[in-house]
């Protein structure tokens, strides 16, 4: 199914239930992983082997994230 964008006519093609279903497990698979990924760079303190002069300093550097979200994705990692 698409949709046309009446302002703009841009076409957009929509997935079906099945495939957002996939994509959404993706998701879910690839956030899991990311978030034990940031976990880990904490634990193992990374942003002092990379020179930063804190967690906040080094995660809205290298991710544009604040360090309270850096803090969400190390929670969804536990």
């Amino acid at each position: 199914m698409s949709i046309v964008e009446p302002d703009t006519g841009e076409l957009t093609v929509l997935l079906t239930k099945d495939e957002a279903e996939q994509l959404t497990a993706k998701i879910k698979s690839f956030a899991g992983v990311l978030c034990q990924l940031v976990k880990e760079a904490h634990d193992k303190q990374a942003w002092r082997a990379m020179g930063y002069g804190s967690w906040g300093a080094y995660t809205k550097a290298e991710f544009d994230i604040s360090r309270s979200r850096s803090y969400q994705l190390i929670k969804y990692a536990e």
